[in-house]
């Protein structure tokens, strides 16, 4: 390697540093701009988010579209009442409890679809089982030859509901 090339190089590697260093200041910066941003959108920052223009009030809520009387701005359509996640994540103990009886005596997540006649969300399936398992209605049982795969063992025939 002769001297020139050593400098050559070295140069390079000199403007590659400073172009590093500028990408990663400049995304520092669009993060703090991003902060500054939910923190005053939130209110607590004292300075409203929006600035007034001409004597029009532009609020984040008008911006959003929540207030339908905003000019310029279509109204959003109603949004028809869902239920909460929770309450849907939760609401499938009762289909659980349902097809108890026709699991066999140790299942896993397939056997639990079958039984419902549909795909479940493993997560969904999984909260409900341990809810089964508080109720000592199942227990888990370890995963064989190394591979992890849920599977639970029922304790009783079928669930008695007890009433509250």
């Amino acid at each position: 390697m002769t001297q020139e090339d050593y400098e050559q190089r070295r140069r390079q590697l000199d403007e590659q540093h400073q172009a590093t260093l500028a990408l990663v200041e400049a995304a520092w910066q669009a993060q703090v701009r991003a902060l500054d941003l939910v923190w005053l959108a939130s209110g607590a920052g004292g300075i409203p988010l929006v600035p007034q223009l001409e004597g029009f009030a532009l609020s984040p809520a008008r911006l959003l579209g929540a207030d339908p009387a905003a000019p310029g701005l279509a109204p959003k359509p109603a949004a028809s009442p869902e239920p909460s996640k929770r309450s849907r994540v939760w609401s499938v103990i009762e289909e659980i409890e349902q097809v108890f009886e026709a699991l066999p005596e140790v299942f896993d997540h397939r056997d639990l679809n079958r039984a419902l006649g549909r795909e479940l969300d493993r997560g969904v399936a999984r909260r409900n089982l341990q809810l089964l398992i508080e109720e000592e209605a199942l227990a888990p049982v370890d995963s064989e030859g190394g591979r992890l795969r849920l599977r639970y063992r029922k304790l009783c025939a079928k669930i008695v509901k007890v009433e509250e």
